[in-house]
């Protein structure tokens, strides 16, 4: 089964909350770092900021390739296993065709025991 219609929408979403928390870090030092002195020491809030704020950048950017990696394969009509293995297993567009069959019948009844 094809299920870059929720992947797709996974890395979207993670993808836009790398951004936010990386904008939210961004302001929140700026607000500490305003030379107000009841925030306490600037020096401590920027090392935190950057222990913190560093490693979510680099985060935020590798799923932002990885969505647009995804992203290319979406529009070329390839799953990863095919671009990764190089063997094409179905022809078509792979987030707007059609659905496959379902994988469970939801509609059958359970035998209870």
């Amino acid at each position: 089964q094809r299920n870059y219609h929720f992947f797709s929408g996974f890395l979207a979403s993670v993808a836009c909350l790398g951004i936010v928390v990386v904008c939210e870090i961004g302001w929140w030092v700026a607000d500490r770092s305003g030379g107000d002195s009841r925030h306490g020491n600037n020096q401590v809030v920027f090392v935190v900021a950057l222990i913190v704020g560093i490693p979510a950048a680099f985060l935020g950017l590798a799923v932002f390739c990885f969505l647009m990696y995804h992203m290319t394969l979406i529009l070329r009509g390839r799953t990863t296993k095919e671009a990764l293995t190089g063997k094409v297993t179905a022809d078509g567009p792979t987030l707007l065709g059609p659905r496959g069959p379902m994988m469970t019948p939801w509609r059958a009844r359970i035998p209870s025991d």
